[in-house]
């Protein structure tokens, strides 16, 4: 995992309001599910395969198929939530290219490459998702005043 890739996630934890818990392993940052079940892929705009405004990559092997993956775009200092898509939805083949994916050993271009402006814009839904989840999980409605992670 790079820097920026954390950062981003730090960032999506931040604006969703809930604390990032990256994993850590003799010293080292560690894939996981990236911020409480969500996935988070970061870019930025414009991108190296030409998307003027960022675009999610996706690799053929290893994506969740009903996992939300939220793009989160690197603006110099500061992280812009670019939209998200399903999974299964990224698999469409019309996103299938030369996009570049970073790998441990190198870069492949066999990724999925959704464009920023194919991806669903209303993050409100990743924020009212995750709560409703949550606050399943802890045997409360969702807008109960208690729904703050505690």
């Amino acid at each position: 995992m790079h820097i920026v890739g954390a950062l981003a996630e730090r960032a999506f934890a931040k604006w969703l309001g809930v604390p990032w818990k990256p994993k850590i392993l003799k010293g080292r940052l560690v894939a996981q599910d990236d911020v409480e079940g969500i996935e988070v892929r970061s870019a930025v705009a414009p991108c190296p395969c030409g998307h003027p405004s960022g675009c999610l990559r996706l690799n053929k092997t290893g994506t969740k198929q009903e996992a939300i993956y939220v793009l989160v775009i690197r603006r110099g200092s500061w992280f812009e939530m670019a939209g998200w898509i399903l999974g299964k939805d990224g698999w469409d083949p019309k996103y299938w290219g030369p996009h570049y994916f970073r790998k441990t050993k190198g870069w492949s271009q066999n990724c999925y490459g959704v464009p920023r402006e194919n991806l669903d814009q209303n993050m409100d839904v990743v924020y009212q998702s995750f709560w409703s989840a949550w606050a399943n999980r802890m045997g409360r409605a969702y807008g109960d005043p208690m729904h703050t992670p505690e």
